[in-house]
């Protein structure tokens, strides 16, 4: 529904879900000649795409994640006008392969007596997501790998269904709030993410997989090996890295030397190693 309002100060983009229930008469259908509505988005006027889209996602069962610091920001379009969603929200709608999705039971897989939970990701182009669910009702935390432009982000946050908004971002160690982990170039590796529960480690990549630790708060002062082993492992890509860079920089120079060979009017230029002109063609 489409309104006219020319006013600044109206504002109006909501979803509305409505009912057939004969108990609920505030909320039933919207009658027209083609039948019943069930579902609509209210506009007072013109409105982006962006917002027309957020409201019209409300229907399909997707939530606010606006109104605190720690929310997805520029990660969803449900926190702002980005055009993205979380993984994990493409995956609520259906629109995520279940073939790139992991599911961690906390109570069984996830030992407190551990140093750490070690969780392995594949390195590609797509999406993948760790559910890490928890033995609360309505609750997880959810780990993502996304690509997006020629990076490759790594984001770590928490899902309570009863809270409003129901995510909270982990921040990287040296990060700003509600962002993600670039971890596709040199500095990924080493980097952690910290929630209230747990630090999440990022010890390894490959060109096949993605290392991750997942390392209790009262495992942090046990933790100082996997540290420095993934620390290692960053110097280690950062010197392999640098290697390709130069064996690129000092490519040998071409030995290939041109000559000129002509046949009448025709003229060609012959360039190799050992230039000989083609048959019927003298050397000018």
């Amino acid at each position: 529904m489409h309104g006219s309002s020319t006013s600044s100060d109206s504002w109006i983009a909501e979803a509305m879900m409505f009912s057939k229930n004969p108990r609920d008469p505030w909320f039933r259908t919207i009658k027209t000649a083609e039948g019943e509505i069930l579902n609509a988005v209210l506009l007072d006027k013109h409105n982006s795409i962006s917002t027309i889209a957020h409201e019209i996602l409300h229907l399909y069962g997707l939530t606010d994640l606006y109104g605190t610091p720690t929310g997805p920001g520029n990660l969803s379009l449900m926190a702002s006008n980005a055009d993205a969603l979380l993984s994990y929200e493409k995956w609520v709608l259906g629109w995520f392969p279940e073939n790139q999705v992991q599911c961690i039971v906390e109570a069984t897989e996830i030992k407190p007596t551990q140093v750490s939970t070690r969780i392995k990701i594949p390195n590609s182009n797509t999406d993948q997501i760790v559910v890490i669910n928890s033995d609360v009702s309505g609750q997880a935390m959810i780990i993502e790998t996304y690509p997006s432009g020629t990076s490759t982000y790594l984001a770590f946050y928490s899902l309570n269904n009863e809270a409003r908004p129901p995510i909270t971002m982990h921040t990287p160690q040296l990060g700003l709030p509600g962002s993600g982990l670039i971890i596709s170039n040199t500095s990924g590796v080493g980097a952690q993410l910290l929630s209230p529960k747990y630090n999440l480690l990022v010890s390894d990549k490959t060109t096949s997989e993605i290392t991750l630790d997942l390392i209790p708060k009262g495992q942090l002062s046990s933790a100082s090996a996997l540290i420095s082993a993934a620390e290692a492992n960053r110097a280690r890509i950062q010197q392999e890295t640098a290697s390709q860079v130069d064996s690129v920089g000092t490519k040998p120079k071409s030995n290939k030397k041109s000559i000129v060979c002509v046949k009448g009017k025709t003229v060609r230029k012959i360039s190799a190693v050992k230039p000989k002109c083609p048959s019927g063609f003298n050397r000018r």
